[in-house]
């Protein structure tokens, strides 16, 4: 599985390097046309779990209910 940062990493035109079980390392990027586009998706987008944010900056909410 990958992770978040190497998610964001693949959706922002970079590459992620992965090894399978076999040993073998393989190179993970979002489309071959990559080098045309890069300069223009260039962090973009960015992959967040902002249910774990909510979470941490809110604990009230997740409690049982606010009290």
């Amino acid at each position: 599985m990958l992770s978040e940062g190497q998610v964001e990493t693949i959706i922002n035109g970079g590459v992620v390097k992965a090894k399978l079980p076999s040993g073998e390392t393989v190179k993970i990027r979002h489309s071959f046309i990559k080098d045309a586009v890069a300069p223009m998706f260039n962090k973009r987008f960015k992959v967040a779990d902002t249910h774990q944010e909510d979470r941490l900056l809110h604990p009230k909410m997740f409690d049982g209910g606010i009290k």
